[in-house]
């Protein structure tokens, strides 16, 4: 388990994530972070019960929800920049079920949604870790990266958290595209 799956499945303590989750107090006070417009929770389901669930935050206009970190957040506004943005907030997969095509059907499901809206689709995880590759696989593209304080949620240490992007395709009716933003960024060109 790698350790921010630590604090996203619970194993810190409740006193290391109220510490970790009060950094958030004085923003929220201050209106810098924003309330969460709406969220789509998915599951995967099979004989014995849950075997995948994802959390989505729908698009809008403007700065992306409250991450696991100000690093984090920070990121993810560098890379949203106030763009429409499907953003992964939780994704999660019994390990009974790894490899099964759960996490690739959850990962994909805003796809067509985004292309149709304009919007791109943002995900972030830990450097090496499965999600960041799985996402690669389904054609997000590296954008940004920072480093977490894991000391803030109990556990010891820092990681690498990546922030990738896939931009909006064009669909038949409105469209061939040129190339994604994304794509130009990752050849080393300036998007237009």
């Amino acid at each position: 388990m790698t350790r921010c799956s630590q604090i996203e499945l619970g194993s810190a303590t409740p006193k290391a994530m109220r510490d970790h989750l009060a950094q958030y107090y004085p923003l929220l006070l201050e209106h810098d972070v924003p309330v969460y417009l709406k969220d789509v929770c998915l599951k995967v389901v099979g004989d014995e019960g849950m075997i995948a669930f994802a959390a989505w935050e729908l698009p809008h206009v403007g700065e992306a929800g409250p991450a696991h970190s100000i690093n984090e957040m920070k990121m993810r506004n560098r890379v949203l920049k106030g763009r429409k943005a499907f953003v992964l907030k939780s994704l999660a997969t019994s390990p009974a079920h790894k490899h099964g095509g759960a996490s690739t059907l959850l990962l994909s499901w805003p796809f067509e949604r985004a292309d149709r809206l304009g919007a791109m689709c943002y995900v972030d995880g830990e450097v090496g870790g499965e999600r960041v590759k799985l996402c690669e696989e389904l054609g997000f593209v590296r954008m940004d990266e920072c480093q977490i304080d894991l000391t803030l949620g109990g556990l010891e240490g820092m990681y690498t958290h990546v922030a990738m992007v896939r931009e909006p395709k064009k669909t038949p009716a409105q469209g061939m595209t040129t190339g994604s933003s994304a794509d130009q960024m990752s050849r080393g060109s300036t998007p237009s």
